[in-house]
């Protein structure tokens, strides 16, 4: 995982804190699961995680990865 600087307000306090940060890659039926893993071990009341479509990329990889 990689070191990320986060700034955030939390309970009316600003943060600004290290935390870690790991980038999946999955495919979307296995969304749910993913979710549901690491909120269930979860650091965080809230935990950031998000999906983004991916839009373009490398012709070759994106169809290799199929």
């Amino acid at each position: 995982m990689v070191p990320t600087r986060s700034n955030y307000q939390w309970q009316g306090v600003i943060e600004d804190t290290d935390e870690p940060r790991a980038l999946l890659r999955a495919r979307r039926s296995q969304l749910d699961t993913i979710v549901r893993l690491v909120t269930e071990r979860r650091q965080y009341e809230v935990p950031n995680l998000t999906a983004v479509p991916i839009i373009g990329g490398n012709p070759a990889y994106l169809e290799w990865g199929a």
